[in-house]
């Protein structure tokens, strides 16, 4: 199956098109109101899924072509992060320990009282 991929990346430089109101018509006011809501709009080449590729592979290469499309660097993570425990956990157990080491290179402790450290996160 061929997938044919379009970007559309919001540009804020006359108005932002974000919906960040509670209500629908507050949304709507400041969207009318603004210079323009203006999109950049990205035209993929064909993509098909290689016989040896797994989906997550697949999925992961989409990725990198969208984000080289957009010239921006592509995620660390998918969306598992928000929808199952186990990978919320794993990546806050790594932003805990990233954390943990930048505090540690400015405000070095001894070995022992390292590992009381909790950081504010139990």
């Amino acid at each position: 199956m061929m997938l044919l991929f379009i970007l559309l990346l919001s540009n804020a430089r006359f108005g932002d098109s974000f919906w960040s109101e509670d209500l629908f018509h507050n949304y709507l006011i400041r969207l009318l109101t603004s210079w323009a809501a203006v999109y950049d709009i990205y035209y993929l080449d064909p993509q098909t899924k290689k016989p040896d590729e797994t989906s997550d592979e697949f999925a992961s290469r989409i990725q990198i072509l969208i984000a080289n499309a957009i010239q921006k660097p592509a995620a660390l993570f998918d969306g598992s992060v928000w929808y199952k425990p186990a990978e919320r956990q794993k990546y806050r157990s790594a932003l805990q320990e990233k954390c943990a080491w930048e505090v540690s290179s400015v405000m070095p402790l001894a070995e022992k009282e390292r590992k009381k450290v909790t950081f504010g996160f139990t």
